[in-house]
């Protein structure tokens, strides 16, 4: 399977049953040489106030493995090195299971990174959601909730759970 990063943010949660010949077929996978940590990003387009994050992990009996010891970082630049953390997660995210994490600062990129455990190289993220509001914006509307899930492109889409998703660039070490 291609590792694409565009997956972890392409406004698709796994739904049961899942095809075990096509399980992270909407997953991104990440993954470092041995020894560096796993690392994800994505690019809101512009400072956002940012609220909480959710991921949600694979159904691959492996996820639950992999899905733990993680950092959820904010920054202004697509430096991981200049995030600064503001929520952390110790334990394991079930096989199917997903996390929502607080994290309320302002920035316009949002990181994750492995920190510790076994496979440390390596995750699986089916959707990295990201809560916040833009803080450049036109009066009152810049002020309104939105769920932003971020994708290569400029059209909005939605996930199976209506929830919009907002377009922007994001990288990964995949």
């Amino acid at each position: 399977m291609d590792q694409v990063s565009g997956r972890g943010v392409d406004g698709l949660i796994p739904e049961l049953p899942v095809d075990p010949l096509n399980i992270n077929a909407h997953c991104a996978h990440p993954n470092n040489p041995t020894g560096q940590a796993a690392w994800f990003y994505v690019d809101l387009g512009s400072v956002h106030q940012v609220f909480n994050v959710t991921l949600y992990n694979t159904a691959d009996r492996v996820g639950s493995l992999r899905m733990l010891r993680f950092s959820i970082r904010v920054g202004n630049t697509s430096k991981l090195s200049e995030h600064t953390e503001c929520s952390y997660h110790q334990g394991r995210v079930a096989q199917r299971g997903h996390v929502t994490l607080d994290c309320k600062t302002v920035g316009r990129y949002v990181s994750f990174r492995r920190t510790a455990g076994d496979q440390l190289r390596y995750v699986t993220i089916c959707e990295f959601v990201v809560i916040g509001y833009p803080l450049s914006g036109e009066g009152d509307a810049a002020k309104s909730l939105v769920t932003m899930a971020t994708f290569f492109g400029k059209s909005p889409h939605r996930n199976p759970r209506g929830v919009m998703s907002f377009a922007a660039p994001l990288a990964a070490n995949i």
